[in-house]
């Protein structure tokens, strides 16, 4: 008997390219994509992960910084960084870490903060 050991991050990519060759050759129920599956498959916190590196390939960077500065508190960032996206949307949510790492300020709260502030100053949205 042989144990396969894989981690979280490696289930979720697992997940994600099963999902997508399923969709790609039509053999998968309209309910079930590669969103859905990476939340059965994989811890929350990475799936959260997965579900922001999917926006655009910038979230990419800012994420990887993230990691390597707080390496026992990025999970709890990761939540906070997914219930900001949910809350102002896409475009909102890339101008907040474009700007977050114009500025060098890698944590969940620091997006908030300038999520906050941008949309203060442009009156519901940033910029």
């Amino acid at each position: 008997l042989a144990m396969l050991y894989v981690s979280g991050s490696q289930l979720c990519a697992l997940a994600g390219k099963i999902a997508g060759q399923l969709e790609a050759q039509g053999l998968a129920p309209r309910t079930v994509c590669k969103r859905s599956l990476i939340q059965h498959f994989c811890g929350k916190p990475y799936a959260q992960r997965q579900l922001l590196l999917d926006l655009d390939p910038t979230v990419e960077p800012y994420l990887t910084e993230l990691v390597h500065r707080r390496p026992n508190y990025w999970e709890g960032d990761v939540e906070v960084m997914y219930r900001l996206y949910r809350a102002i949307g896409r475009a909102d949510f890339l101008a907040a870490v474009a700007l977050a790492v114009e500025q060098h300020c890698y944590g969940g709260e620091y997006l908030v903060t300038i999520a906050d502030e941008g949309r203060a100053v442009a009156g519901g949205g940033l910029w």
